[in-house]
């Protein structure tokens, strides 16, 4: 079967065109092709040679019985194959019909089990349920005057703690988290007590309070001293540091003070935050002479048209150079330019006005190919 068509992408190879033409010889019965069981279109391989040979070869061989036959025999069989195919599709949906319907069954039994099973479930929540409310109800009753002896004095921490809802009466600075954790510990001891220790409750309450404070303040002292002793190092800083500068110092003197034992002096901690900042100091300081040094170049490089100006008429008035040449603007402003670059490539910023003096001199002695003084060459 597979010798005798072809699928539409290999008429379209053998043919040379593209597979919508195919189609459209199809269409119009320029050749001859048959559908899959599938739904698959397949060209006849004596159509195609038909169409590849041309007009007079195909009529001839149109009145060819065998062809014919073979056709016919291509045809039958597809019908044949759809049948099949059909009769295969009807038998796989029955037999998934009643597969589903088996489930089905099964679900509804399996669904009815559950339901049992959780109703039984739900009547021994509601017996261990009535079992709990009953015990419920006798601690209640057990622990009623125990419950009124907590409420009054856990009201009258909430006092002593709270002057404002989240600031502690006695020390505002502490933070909403450490003013819970305080009325947690009040409550955690409250709920320790019992009526028995009425008289010395006032007692218990105020020895908790200072027992949680006191470790807090003196922790408040040192990050005091150490927030001191880092503002007092960064106001040294010079104040062309940048923001990035600041943050970078900040974090290193932090992260150094960090490994300061808690009881260091006020001295051990400058000289840690001093130790930490001195990289970005140093920075700072060699930033600052580079942009010195630079500004006193650039200064210099203004200084040059001056400079050669003033050697212009020096030159002139010594007859070094001819007037024409004095008074040729382009020239100068070449040799100016020059100089300027000159400039650029060899000062440093620390030169004198002196020595950029007889620098530029010397760019413009070259230009007229004019030689030294006698006492530069010596």
């Amino acid at each position: 079967m597979r010798g005798q068509f072809h699928r539409v992408g290999e008429a379209a190879d053998l043919l040379g065109v593209s597979v919508p033409t195919v189609k459209d010889l199809v269409r119009k019965k320029k050749l001859r092709a048959f559908r899959t069981p599938g739904g698959q279109l397949r060209v006849l391989a004596d159509s195609l040679e038909e169409l590849q040979q041309g007009p007079a070869v195909r009529s001839a061989r149109e009145p060819s019985p065998v062809l014919q036959n073979k056709r016919e025999r291509v045809e039958e069989l597809g019908l044949e194959a759809q049948e099949l195919r059909a009769g295969h599709e009807i038998r796989k949906l029955r037999q998934e019909d009643a597969a589903e319907a088996r489930q089905k069954r099964a679900d509804r039994q399996e669904s009815a089990r559950q339901a049992e099973q959780e109703a039984q479930r739900l009547e021994l929540e509601r017996q261990q349920l009535e079992i709990e409310r009953h015990e419920r109800a006798e601690h209640a009753r057990a622990q009623a005057a125990l419950r009124d002896f907590r409420q009054r004095w856990l009201a009258h921490a909430d006092k002593r703690v709270t002057g404002f809802p989240g600031l502690c009466f006695r020390c505002p600075w502490l933070t909403p988290a450490q003013t819970k954790e305080l009325a947690q510990a009040l409550e955690a001891e409250i709920a320790k007590r019992s009526p028995d220790d009425e008289p010395r409750m006032q007692r218990i309450i105020e020895d908790i309070v200072d027992t949680f404070l006191a470790p807090l303040e003196i922790l408040r002292e040192i990050r005091r001293r150490r927030e001191q002793a880092l503002d007092r190092m960064l106001l040294k800083m010079s104040v062309s540091r940048t923001d990035s500068e600041r943050v970078r110092a900040k974090a290193l003197a932090r992260e150094a003070l960090r490994q300061v034992p808690l009881d260091a002096t006020d001295d051990e901690l400058l000289s840690k935050v001093q130790d930490a900042i001195a990289p970005i100091s140093r920075a700072i300081e060699e930033r600052e002479a580079r942009e010195k040094r630079e500004a006193a170049k650039q200064e210099l490089i203004r200084w040059a048209s001056i400079t050669v100006g003033s050697y212009r008429r020096e030159l002139h008035d010594e007859r070094s150079i001819t007037r024409q040449e004095a008074s040729d603007e382009k020239l100068w402003a070449e040799i100016t330019e020059d100089v300027r670059d000159e400039l650029s490539q060899k000062l440093t910023g620390d030169e004198s006005s002196e020595e950029v003096k007889e620098l530029i001199h010397a760019v413009v002695d070259e230009a007229f190919d004019l030689e030294a003084p006698k006492e530069d060459q010596e």
